[in-house]
């Protein structure tokens, strides 16, 4: 029960961080700057979080979802 909720977590933390490295890969206007350097910095802050998570899940005994190919 707790590594599912671990696995939907881990996917979750996925999905977020591609959206902001999207973001920070398609922003304009007159903040690029500003709004490209907060976009990386929340990309880098997710992505960090999701090998504890993973590693969480093995502890666990189980197999943590393989999200890319």
């Amino acid at each position: 029960m707790l590594a599912d909720a671990l696995k939907t977590l881990l996917a979750t933390e996925y999905a977020f961080a591609l959206k902001a490295k999207q973001f920070h890969w398609n922003v304009e206007g007159p903040d690029f700057g500003q709004l490209h350097a907060f976009f990386d910095a929340i990309y880098a802050d997710v992505d960090s979080s999701t090998d504890p998570t993973a590693e969480y899940i093995r502890a666990l005994d189980r197999k943590s979802t393989r999200l890319n190919s």
